[in-house]
């Protein structure tokens, strides 16, 4: 199982469908983030990524 797999997956039970998820990938083409994001990620990471970005990703999401 991939990530976008994985996110589809929990995203599909009741019970985690507000738990936030960040993807952190490898893939940062528009195509992949969109999928993504219809997928029900909350934010998206490109690596490599520094720990300011990691930061503002993860107060991003924990704001909403």
């Amino acid at each position: 199982m991939n990530g976008l797999e994985l996110v589809q997956k929990v995203r599909a039970d009741e019970k985690y469908i507000d738990m936030p998820i960040i993807m952190v990938t490898t893939e940062g083409g528009k195509a992949e983030v969109i999928t993504a994001l219809k997928a029900g990620v909350n934010n998206y990471i490109v690596k490599p990524f520094t720990p300011q970005v990691l930061k503002e990703k993860l107060e991003d999401v924990l704001s909403n």
